[in-house]
């Protein structure tokens, strides 16, 4: 209640910050500021503090997901484009709370990767990459639930092709598991570095061991960079190696 009381006292004095980062130090026990940290974020506040709601947010737990829905009608504001980032961010943290965004996360996807939704003052790549990436990682937290927005990762990753953005949708694919092995092969081939090493984590993520991702991992150990022949010599070591069985409980029958 102090901290709240303090919160709602300070305004937009520049303690405002100090006071947010403490709700979110408390945990659950300062959800009852989860109200007015969502009113701050969606009214608009620095981006420190910003990052200090969001943290507080996801601290928060399952008390901040009647929250939800409030959040994800921002998101429809194609004017509030600055913000819708940090929504999605909020969101995914609410994930493991039982926050289902499917719906949500495909659409903000959609929105980033297309050129339609958003003013001409939001459409550089940059600023589109920004929010196309807060919605996989909302995908990533969903995980194999997130299989029927493997379409809109692949769209995602051909529209932001040149930017690290391709190797987040391919650590996304290895959260969703074997549905999205095909694409995790074909990105062992991509001629960016860390899209092959996210690839090579991705496979091992999923714990494909078929003739066909134990083949294209072959392939990679032979790459012309050190760092992913290793990576991908460790992948094939941990997907190859046999399962360790597991010991009989003694018989103490007489």
């Amino acid at each position: 209640p102090a901290l709240l009381a303090r919160l709602r006292k300070a305004g937009a004095a520049a303690g405002r910050g100090v006071v947010i980062e403490a709700l979110g130090a408390a945990g659950p026990a300062g959800a009852a500021a989860a109200a007015d940290l969502v009113r701050l974020l969606l009214e608009g506040c620095q981006d420190y503090e910003a990052g200090a709601i969001t943290h507080a947010l996801h601290g928060f737990g399952a008390a901040a997901l009647p929250f939800a829905g409030q959040l994800a009608g921002a998101l429809d504001q194609p004017t509030r484009g600055d913000l819708h980032q940090r929504v999605l961010e909020v969101l995914a943290g609410l994930v493991p709370h039982g926050y289902d965004g499917l719906a949500v996360f495909r659409e903000a996807l959609r929105r980033a990767v297309g050129t339609e939704f958003y003013p001409e003052d939001f459409r550089d790549t940059y600023r589109r990459a920004a929010v196309a990436r807060a919605a996989v990682a909302g995908l990533a937290a969903l995980g194999r639930a997130a299989e029927p927005a493997l379409p809109d990762l692949d769209r995602a990753a051909q529209a932001f092709e040149h930017s690290d953005l391709r190797a987040v949708v391919v650590a996304a694919c290895g959260a969703i598991g074997p549905a999205a092995v095909p694409q995790i092969i074909a990105a062992l081939a991509h001629p960016w570095r860390d899209v092959r090493i996210a690839a090579i984590n991705a496979l091992l993520q999923t714990g494909d061991t078929s003739a066909e991702a134990r083949d294209a991992l072959a392939r990679v150990e032979s790459d012309s960079i050190r760092m992913v022949r290793a990576a991908a010599t460790s992948a094939m070591k941990k997907l190859t190696a046999p399962k360790k069985r597991r010991p009989r409980p003694a018989n103490t029958n007489p």
